[in-house]
């Protein structure tokens, strides 16, 4: 007689974990590659540029791994269109998510980002900030887990 019921609440389990899919946000480092490379950032600085844009990414990506707050969520790098292959990246991006831009600046400690939720086409939010990689990853945490107020744009 037991085992029907372990099985029953096991199922009512996974229901309810059905209903609370995982946070994703993910981070837009193709847009860093793009800006790195355009014409107006002369071509002896572009590989400076990209270095550093990658390493600001690594140190976000880093800080969601320690944040205890960053619990449940997926935290998932868009490089670019090479990235057709990688089915965790392309799962993630066609799951609803939060999409990370910096509009990065080499040398600032404080760079400018924003976060859009792609959802339903009626379902947009956007915040956005000018912090280092730990409060990127507490802000961007706690927006994608809903832990403060509700955006609705």
């Amino acid at each position: 007689m037991r085992v029907p019921r372990t099985l029953s609440l096991l199922f009512v389990a996974a229901l309810g974990a059905c209903d609370n899919p995982k946070p994703v946000v993910v981070l837009n480092g193709y847009g860093n590659v793009l800006w790195c490379r355009q014409p107006t950032v002369p071509s002896s600085h572009q590989d400076t540029c990209l270095s550093e844009a990658r390493d600001f990414e690594v140190d976000i990506a880093t800080q969601v791994a320690v944040d205890p707050e960053c619990k449940g969520v997926l935290f998932v790098s868009y490089a670019g269109p090479n990235e057709q292959n990688n089915k965790t990246v392309l799962d993630a991006m066609l799951s609803p998510h939060w999409t990370l831009n910096l509009n990065f600046r080499p040398g600032a400690q404080k760079q400018h980002w924003s976060v859009l939720r792609t959802a339903d086409p009626g379902d947009l939010a956007f915040a956005q900030g000018d912090d280092g990689p730990t409060d990127i990853a507490k802000k961007v945490c706690a927006i994608a887990k809903q832990r403060g107020g509700a955006i609705v744009n």
